[in-house]
């Protein structure tokens, strides 16, 4: 998930968890039921959202290290190769 759509993400279900939880309150504040639950059930899943993309983010960072990492092992895998196939360097100065 790209950073900037992450980040617009959190910021709105950060912004409307609280806005729909008053907006609940404001609803119990007036005696109407219906209004309360739609707009609790509403922050409960902006809530939820939030969550959600944290944690999905998170798991792609790993992801992503663990790529790295796996490549890091190949690419070392194939430098020993190299150097194994290499010839032994000639020796070279006033001895040689």
């Amino acid at each position: 998930m790209p950073n900037r759509i992450r980040l617009t993400a959190l910021i709105a279900n950060g912004v409307l968890c609280p806005v729909f939880g008053f907006v609940a309150l404001y609803g119990l504040s007036d005696q109407e039921p219906g209004v309360a639950v739609f707009f609790s059930l509403a922050a409960a899943t902006a809530g939820f959202n939030w969550h959600v993309i944290r944690k999905a983010a998170r798991l792609l960072s790993e992801e992503e290290w663990l790529q790295a990492e796996l490549r890091k092992a190949e690419l070392r895998r194939r430098i020993a190769e190299l150097d194994g196939m290499a010839p032994p360097p000639q020796p070279q100065g006033p001895d040689a």
